[in-house]
């Protein structure tokens, strides 16, 4: 795992007000902070610049989608070069070189059964270095990373930041929606200039359909920030057991933790899977030991620790934990399949 040196607090601040509000303009993130605006903007641009920090977009949520939460295991030594690959994929939104069981956790996303059957079917045949991969089926994410806080900010800078979208039924997602998806992806503070421009429409269309996107719920932007520079830089896998007719209480209850970047219930015999991130690694037992206190009833199955991430969410990520490279969200695109060799 990489050392870890935490951000200067104006920085964390910056991030979780961009974290309440990913869109939020430097005037109104200046008033909330007490800062002025160009600063702000300057402190942002280096952040983004560095790979500390980055606003991205999920795909579009669309009725029919459907994710999975992937173990794979490794030959000896390959582990890196199959999560690299796997980092390739949209689909792909997370991919974590971990400890323990498994060597590489994934978590997929895909518009529909059938797509995520696809990936789980196919995408693995041939790859080299892939010895097993056993899939999750996510049947209710109940929190993610785009509602974890950095917990810098007070409760009355959080409600000044906070914006409200007319909440809205879903729109029927087409290609102007989803280019904004994708465009917003690659960088969710796009311009509304820049965003029509990129997605060859007019900015009045983007005005009108972009806070629908976000009111319904269809379409999530996130304001990450580099693991090893949070303040909390071990990530840890947990595998849990809890009875089926509680498993979406203690989901959610779970959730609300302020270490917890994912609760989620899946099948199989550990039937909620979390992602936490905790300040050292003595405290990976202290905080499992404080979450069965907590919630009766929750059994630790397993854990395995995060030793590096090769992706999240739009970025890749390299191996000081900082941002590298931005990818794709389009998982539209057609699942990649493994040249196999001429015989």
């Amino acid at each position: 795992m990489p050392d870890s040196v935490i951000l200067p607090e104006e920085d964390l601040k910056l991030i979780h007000a961009l974290q309440v509000n990913a869109r939020a303009s430097w005037t109104t993130i200046a008033q909330a902070l007490d800062v002025d605006p160009a600063t702000a903007a300057r402190r942002w641009a280096r952040l983004e610049s560095s790979g500390d920090a980055w606003v991205a977009a999920y795909p579009l949520r669309e009725p029919a989608h459907a994710g999975a939460i992937v173990e794979v295991c490794c030959t000896a030594g390959r582990a890196l070069a199959v999560a690299e690959k796997l980092a390739e994929d949209p689909h792909c939104m997370n991919v974590d070189i971990t400890t323990g069981a498994r060597d590489v956790m994934l978590t997929v996303t895909t518009r529909s059964t059938a797509q995520l059957s696809e990936y789980l079917l196919h995408r693995f045949d041939g790859m080299a270095g892939v010895r097993t991969v056993t899939a999750h089926l996510a049947f209710r994410v109940h929190t993610s990373g785009a509602h974890w806080r950095m917990g810098v900010l007070t409760p009355r800078q959080e409600r000044a930041l906070t914006k409200s979208y007319p909440v809205v039924e879903p729109p029927v997602a087409g290609p102007p929606e989803w280019a904004m998806a994708v465009a917003l992806g690659q960088n969710g503070r796009l311009a509304v200039t820049d965003l029509a421009a990129s997605c060859g429409v007019s900015e009045a269309t983007v005005r009108r359909r972009l806070p629908a996107l976000l009111g319904s719920g269809q379409l999530i932007l996130r304001c990450e920030v580099a693991r090893e520079r949070s303040g909390y830089p071990v990530g840890v896998w947990y595998f849990l057991r809890v009875a089926a007719a509680k498993a979406n209480e203690i989901g959610i209850a779970i959730g609300r933790l302020p270490q917890v970047r994912m609760s989620a219930t899946v099948d199989g015999p550990a039937n909620l899977i979390v992602q936490a991130w905790v300040p050292a690694r003595d405290q990976i037992t202290e905080f499992e030991s404080r979450l069965c206190r907590a919630l009766p009833g929750v059994e630790v199955v397993d854990r395995s620790v995060m030793l590096r991430t090769a992706k999240r969410v739009g970025r890749r990520i390299g191996e000081n934990g900082r941002a590298t490279a931005v990818t794709s969200t389009d998982i539209r695109l057609p699942i990649p399949r493994e040249q196999r060799p001429a015989r």
